[in-house]
């Protein structure tokens, strides 16, 4: 799929939301509980956010987004990743 070609929404749209089912399927409460419901994804556009309390747990959601990109051939920007750590 390239930039511009004529599937490329439609084909951006299909493996998003594989993305999502795959991460917020993960049967560990992993992320953050949010009035009763897990939150351990956000996503924009094209922009993807995993949500976790623990290394642990971002690991475990890193390794899921892996394994579902290397089934259907999909490549991340890596120079595009960054790890944020929060405390209150």
């Amino acid at each position: 799929m390239h930039q511009g070609g004529i599937l490329s929404p439609y084909l951006f749209g299909f493996y998003i939301r594989n993305i999502i089912d795959v991460i917020t399927s993960v049967r560990r409460p992993i992320g953050y509980n949010v009035s009763g419901e897990m939150i351990n994804l956000l996503c924009y556009a094209d922009d993807i956010v995993l949500l976790s309390p623990s290394w642990l747990g971002l690991q475990m959601l890193t390794d899921k987004l892996h394994v579902f990109a290397a089934d259907v051939n999909m490549a991340f920007s890596v120079s595009k990743n960054v790890c944020m750590v929060l405390t209150h």
